[in-house]
């Protein structure tokens, strides 16, 4: 065992060095610069409007004007990239046009989504020559300007997002890997599972794992990197949108299942919101209103969502606190909602300002909360379950031999006389011989060793029947129901009686059973229960003759 865990902790430790040695590599390169004649340049001054010097950021909603600036030394593979929320471009060099705007088309139809940033190519050729650019900004509710400018290579542009965002993309593998394990552990569950808290528990784990990776996607889309590397930037847009306004409900859904919560209320509230949520993605569909407004409307959810939420943490906080249970999970909830709060309202005061890095963090909180929740819960629910199984189990077998018992017996009889019964049923009645002898003079555990016994022999002996059914119905009686012909009957009795007298054991060597069978061809028309009669006059004459046989003192 403790050289299992010095194994765990050196893998760990060993996986770890790798990770920090692969980021600080990454991160602290350079040989993406003058070797390969690239270079990253930022472009942010010198800029003006009719004349006059401008700062970045720059714009409002819908405003129209032209900027110019003076190239300085560029390379045929280099871009001018500006990051800005517009609608329309026009970009020239000494007055030839080498850039400007195109329609972006989603399923045939016109959007602005994807029109955040646009590139302009640049060759050697421009190095030092003026650029002015017609632009009109896009309308945005909370205001549209341009935010940055520079000059970079494509491979060089990615590299630098990627580095910049290296904490962030470690989330997403992270956030994408727990998602997808705590998707196939909810289904596991639910399929192997049964009980009360199967259907909570499948459903706070399968919107957990739905929400991580989902926020898994988002946040590397909002870094803008797949688009940098692959293109398709309305497609990355749409889809940053899509997650963004569908985070909300899949959160609620999930702390509905965790905090158990099922009125009438909540059920409206999640159906409401679903509700619209699908209206709004349909319309964006079709063209009738713009994907962004999904984002509004999204920020709409995510309050609604949190207010609900934290009423649902409020009132746990205060159950849990009255009956003493542990407050971290709530109080780790509470703490996720206020932090994205923050981080939406900042956004909503700087569409600039990098809010992501608080909501990574916050979700990163969140879900290691809510993971230790659920498997805590799983942890009671399995244990719940296998105390069910147990409790469920011995209902109907006998605890010694782990045969079925008398309530077992006589159900199985039940089902079976449905159709009527077969000529070649028959019911054995088995009971142990000298018990009282083995627990006066041996102690009781010389008696369970010889009813254990009795019990494993006979099931050897008499399970490979059709229909068997064999059962402890008293202390050392045993019954069994089976299928079979009278002379394999027979010569399964006597195999029976010859095993145990081969047995030697910790008490007992050698032991006898006393056995009697009643089979319906020889008393057609008989009910279970007067076979069983019958059976067991049989078997207390069969007792009489051994102990007439033996000698023993039958009372002794």
């Amino acid at each position: 065992m403790k050289i299992r865990r010095f194994r765990r902790a050196a893998a760990l430790i060993y996986s770890f060095i790798v990770i920090i040695s692969i980021c600080v590599g990454f991160q602290y390169s350079n040989d993406s610069d003058s070797e390969y004649r690239e270079d990253f340049r930022y472009l942010n001054e010198n800029w003006s409007v009719d004349g006059q010097p401008i700062e970045f950021p720059y714009g409002e909603s819908e405003q129209a004007f032209t900027i110019k600036n003076t190239l300085p030394e560029v390379r045929n593979n280099e871009f001018l990239i500006i990051r800005a929320y517009y609608d329309t471009f026009s970009a020239h060099i000494d007055g030839e046009e080498v850039g400007h705007s195109v329609e972006n088309v989603f399923l045939g139809r016109s959007t602005v989504a994807g029109k955040k940033e646009f590139w302009i190519p640049l060759y050697e050729k421009y190095s030092g020559k003026d650029i002015s650019i017609d632009m009109k900004m896009r309308k945005e509710l909370y205001g549209a300007s341009i935010s940055e400018a520079f000059i970079t290579s494509r491979a060089l542009y990615g590299t630098r997002v990627a580095k910049e965002n290296i904490i962030l993309i470690l989330f997403f593998a992270a956030f994408t890997v727990t998602g997808i394990i705590e998707i196939i552990i909810a289904c596991t569950f639910a399929i192997t599972t049964a009980g009360k808290n199967r259907r909570r528990i499948f459903g706070a784990l399968l919107y957990a794992g739905i929400f991580s990776i989902g926020s898994a996607q988002w946040m590397l889309n909002d870094c803008r990197l797949p688009f940098i590397l692959f293109g398709h930037i309305v497609g990355y847009s749409i889809l940053t949108i899509l997650s963004y306004h569908i985070m909300p409900l899949l959160f609620f859904r999930m702390q509905r299942y965790v905090y158990e919560r099922d009125t009438l209320v909540d059920y409206v509230v999640g159906d409401t919101i679903s509700g619209i949520s699908c209206i709004a993605v349909c319309l964006a569909l079709f063209g009738v209103t713009e994907w962004g407004t999904l984002i509004y409307l999204g920020q709409i959810y995510i309050v609604v969502v949190f207010l609900a939420t934290g009423y649902y943490s409020i009132v746990d906080v205060i159950n849990r606190k009255n009956s003493g249970k542990n407050l971290i999970v709530s109080y780790v909830n509470l703490a996720f909602i206020v932090l994205a709060l923050i981080s939406l309202v900042l956004y909503i005061n700087n569409v600039l300002f990098r809010y992501v890095d608080i909501l990574v963090f916050d979700i990163y909180l969140y879900v290691l909360a809510q993971v230790l929740l659920i498997y805590k819960r799983i942890s009671m629910s399995i244990k719940e379950q296998q105390e069910y199984d147990i409790t469920k189990f011995y209902a109907f077998n006998d605890e010694l031999t782990k045969l079925g018992n008398r309530r077992k017996f006589y159900l199985t009889i039940d089902e079976l006389k449905k159709n009527g019964l077969p000529k070649d049923f028959t019911i054995i009645m088995v009971d142990s011989n000298r018990l009282k002898y083995y627990n006066d003079n041996f102690g009781h555990e010389a008696g369970d060793e010889l009813i254990a016994t009795t019990a494993k022999i006979l099931q050897s002996t008499f399970e490979g029947f059709e229909k068997a059914n064999i059962c402890r119905i008293g202390g050392d009686e045993f019954a069994i129901s089976l299928l079979a012909q009278k002379s394999e009957v027979e010569k399964a009795i006597l195999l029976f009686k010859t095993r145990l007298s081969e047995y030697k054991g910790q008490y007992i060597n050698s032991m006898s059973a006393s056995v009697g069978y009643a089979q319906y061809s020889d008393y057609p028309g008989s009910t279970v229960d007067e076979l069983q009669t019958k059976a067991d006059e049989a078997m207390y004459k069969d007792k009489s003759t051994f102990y007439q046989a033996s000698g023993f003192d039958r009372r002794k």
